[in-house]
């Protein structure tokens, strides 16, 4: 039927959307640098996981489970 051309077309173009947004980030997963820092060329902003642990919290350089549980944050004693 008609509409189910119309939902897997808009599949197709969701899942191909998708992996061009994976390929063009690649670079950033591998080389934990994002592209604006890359081209600012600061060396104060390169790392991709100080700004995610700012968001975040903690001093992780990788992926926490605790960032998943609606928990109170925990700020330091220089934020108080």
């Amino acid at each position: 039927s008609f509409q189910a051309c119309v939902v897997a077309v808009v599949a197709i173009l969701f899942g191909l959307f998708t992996a061009l947004m994976l390929c063009d980030q690649r670079s950033v997963l591998s080389t934990n640098v994002a592209k604006i820092d890359r081209l600012k060329n600061d060396p104060d902003d390169l790392e991709v996981t100080s700004g995610v642990n700012e968001v975040f919290g903690g001093r992780s350089a990788g992926f926490r489970f605790e960032w998943l549980l609606p928990t109170a944050p925990r700020f330091p004693q220089s934020v108080h």
